[in-house]
């Protein structure tokens, strides 16, 4: 009789967890819902709320009554006078998409790692210096924009973003890239520009899946050899750095469309070169 009860228990988290993630919406759709731009319009169907738009509203806290949205996908918050998030954004835990933008946001609180469904979160033009560390619980995350804050090195546990695609730290203050980051497995966009980055770790040739990086604008000196692993890289850009030297094996990704070299201290460049075959735009 026990096992007849705990089989029915496990059938009914089961079907409750199918039923969750088919409420979801592909990210895709997410643009052609129906958008919401004010509380007394949203309130009248609330259970058909899937996007609400909220940028540049003068805003300095969200509006309380936003969090009773359950089936909530995408919340548009850029351009307020936020400065913090409030703890109760954990209730949307079917947020998928999160822009916060152009605020004063300089902590996230740590009931945003509760958004299990989140796969964008956006807070570029803010005050962080800081991740919570619960943030690395959103194992689906697939892009994360931290452009322009006051970051002084990339979040020790960034390596637990196993799924992210897409990380963006320009504009920060960033010294040094954590040997760490090539754990990202499936990265495919990785921004650094505008930083004060002075050195890459060998680590970086592990990501086998990137496809574009921008590094322009910060001390760089050096690559590494393993920077030749990067068989899918189409776009590079390694302008305004202090670079003497490519390594040869730069030749390797066969890839490469875009290189960008300009405005270093390089008096040759490799001749492996000559055999990137796909070459688009070359500036040296």
């Amino acid at each position: 009789m026990k096992l007849k009860k705990f089989v029915i228990l496990v059938a009914f988290i089961a079907l409750n967890y199918c039923s969750d993630t088919k409420s979801l919406l592909p990210i895709e759709e997410l643009e052609k819902v129906k958008r919401h731009f004010t509380v007394e319009q949203a309130i009248i169907e609330p259970d058909k709320v899937f996007r609400f738009e909220l940028a540049r509203k003068n805003l300095k806290k969200i509006p309380i009554e936003v969090f009773q949205f359950e089936n909530l996908q995408y919340l548009n918050l850029t351009g307020n006078y936020l400065e913090e998030i409030s703890p109760e954004i954990n209730r949307l835990k079917n947020l998928q998409i999160l822009l916060l933008d152009n605020n004063s946001i300089q902590n996230l609180p740590e009931e945003l790692g509760n958004l299990k469904n989140l796969k964008i979160l956006s807070v570029a033009k803010n005050k962080l210096s800081k991740l919570p560390e619960d943030l690395s619980e959103i194992v689906d995350l697939k892009v994360l924009n931290l452009e322009e804050n006051n970051f002084a090195e990339i979040p020790p546990f960034i390596n637990q973003f196993v799924n992210l695609e897409t990380l963006n730290f320009a504009k920060n203050k960033l010294h040094h890239i954590q040997k760490n980051i090539g754990g990202i497995k499936n990265l495919k966009n990785l921004i650094l520009n505008n930083n004060a980055i002075y050195d890459i770790p060998t680590t970086m040739g592990n990501l086998l899946l990137l496809e574009t990086i921008d590094l322009s604008n910060n001390l760089i000196s050096i690559l590494p050899d393993e920077i030749g692993n990067l068989s899918k890289l189409t776009k590079m850009n390694i302008s305004n750095n202090q670079l003497v030297k490519v390594p040869e094996k730069i030749g390797s990704i066969a890839e490469l469309k875009n290189f960008d070299l300009s405005n270093n201290k390089l008096e040759e460049i490799p001749y492996s070169m000559a055999k990137l075959k796909y070459f688009e735009k070359f500036n040296f």
